[in-house]
């Protein structure tokens, strides 16, 4: 059974989910610019699946503390 304190039913990780969260309330970027992907450490696939699937990850583990 998967542990979803550390994966999502999606494949992603909370560390993931996480460091797009810091970018994102971070305010410095728009999230599509490459550079925040960047800033926040994320491949490509990552970063496009955690956009597709905000919600559900936020969801299953709700906002940055």
């Amino acid at each position: 059974m998967l542990d979803l304190e550390r994966e999502s039913k999606l494949g992603i990780k909370r560390e993931d989910f996480r460091a797009y969260q810091e970018v994102q309330m971070d305010g410095q970027y728009n999230m599509y610019d490459p550079i925040a992907r960047k800033q926040a450490g994320l491949d490509k696939s990552t970063w496009i699946n955690i956009m597709k699937n905000f919600e559900a990850l936020y969801d299953t583990w709700g906002r940055l503390r």
